[in-house]
């Protein structure tokens, strides 16, 4: 065995715990567990740097868990005031 052949075999590897990571975070965002999925889609990264798909998924929980967080400090805001 090469090298470039073990190389080969830790990418797809790395690639195919991406894959398995991304899926996770995608049920978890289906969930509304955003910063959790959130995490799932940073650890995906890890694995597949040019992941696109993990960088989307990523940005769109961020988001989620931020308008959630604004959501849920208006509402204590009003019980407060």
């Amino acid at each position: 065995t090469s090298y470039l052949d073990i190389r080969k075999s830790q990418r797809d590897e790395w690639r195919n715990m991406s894959v398995k990571l991304l899926t996770q975070g995608i049920a978890l965002l289906k969930e509304g567990r955003y910063r959790k999925a959130a995490s799932l889609f940073r650890d995906a990264l890890k694995f597949d740097p040019e992941s696109e798909r993990a960088r989307n998924y990523h940005e769109k929980a961020l988001k989620a868990a931020e308008r959630e967080n604004r959501t849920s400090q208006t509402k204590f805001k009003r019980y407060r005031d």
